[in-house]
This record gives C-alpha cells, sequence and structure tokens, in this order.
C-alpha cells in the first residue's frame, strides 16, 4: 500500500510544527467499527426485553395453558343463546309451533306449503357439525330443565364427560 504525506490543516499545540499526517490513516479508520455499545446500553436493551417479555408472556400463557381456547369459542358460537343451534331450534319451533324432538331434526328443510323456492333446512349443513369441536354429539333437551329457554342445549366440553365444570351450555 502506498502511503502519501498529507500537510494537515492542523498544528501542534504551540503552533510552530505542522502535524503531518498519511493518506492511509483514514482509510485504516474508515475500516473500523463506526457504531459499539456501551455497557449501559446493553443494560437498557435487556432491560426493555424483559419489560417486552412481561408483558406479552403472561398472554401467551394464558391461551397456551387451554389449548382449546378456539374450540371453547366454536361450542359457544353453536349453543349460545344467539348461537347457530340455539337459532335454528327456535326457527324450527316458530314454523311447527314446536321444538323438534331431536337435533337431526335441523338439517331436513321444514314442508312449508305457499312458500316460493325451494325449502332450505334450518342448519344447512352435514351431520358432523352436530358435533361439538371436540368430536362429541351436542346434547339437547326439551323441555328444559335448567335454561331459562325453552330447551337445554350443550356441550360435553374438552373431556367429553357431561356434568362438569367445562361443560358449555345455554343456561
Amino acid at each position: 500500500m502506498r502511503y502519501t504525506r498529507l500537510m494537515d490543516d492542523f498544528s501542534s499545540a504551540n503552533g510552530d510544527i505542522p502535524v503531518l499526517g498519511y493518506a492511509g490513516d483514514a482509510s485504516r479508520e474508515s475500516s473500523k467499527r463506526w457504531w459499539h455499545i456501551t455497557d449501559l446500553e446493553a443494560a437498557l436493551l435487556l432491560g426493555l426485553a424483559g419489560l417486552a417479555s412481561l408483558i406479552v408472556m403472561p398472554r401467551l400463557l394464558q391461551r397456551s395453558r387451554c389449548c382449546c381456547y378456539s374450540k371453547t369459542k366454536l361450542a359457544e358460537a353453536a349453543v349460545k343463546p344467539h348461537g347457530a343451534i340455539s337459532t335454528a331450534l327456535k326457527n324450527f319451533n316458530f314454523d311447527h309451533g314446536h321444538y323438534p324432538s331431536q337435533l337431526n331434526e335441523l338439517l331436513r328443510p321444514p314442508p312449508l306449503v305457499g312458500v316460493e323456492g325451494e325449502p332450505q333446512p334450518y342448519l344447512d349443513v352435514g351431520p358432523s357439525w352436530l358435533k361439538d369441536p371436540w368430536g362429541n354429539q351436542y346434547q339437547y333437551l326439551c323441555p328444559a330443565q335448567r335454561s331459562k329457554e325453552d330447551f337445554d342445549l350443550w356441550s360435553c366440553g374438552p373431556n367429553g364427560i357431561c356434568g362438569d365444570a367445562d361443560d358449555i351450555c345455554n343456561w
């Protein structure tokens, strides 16, 4: 590498001898990292990362504790008073004047007279839709024994055992 002598604009402390530099010095300086992290900055970054994890992790752990969180929400969307199956049962009652004896009746179209077009079933889905997200049949009882509605509708929950704390009910 060839260095050429350069005269700097700076001079020594007493002002009589000019300071000489080499062109290679500038290139050597530019090859060094221009950034560095002090111990204080590193501690600050670790502290912020720890604070962020304290805020985010409890929510993630809460969801992961109940692996069936979304399945529970699906079951609630079916059996709660404004859920899909509950609404279909109420529509059946409106058309027939009584509730069906079993949930499978919601899958057949009603025999309506004087209505234009092809009648649609109350639930336009397959029979597997009458199973909860864990693969168990939804439970239906009419007249109701527990609900404020005219019928009881529930899922036995993740463990598949009816009558315990994890049941999802319309009451």
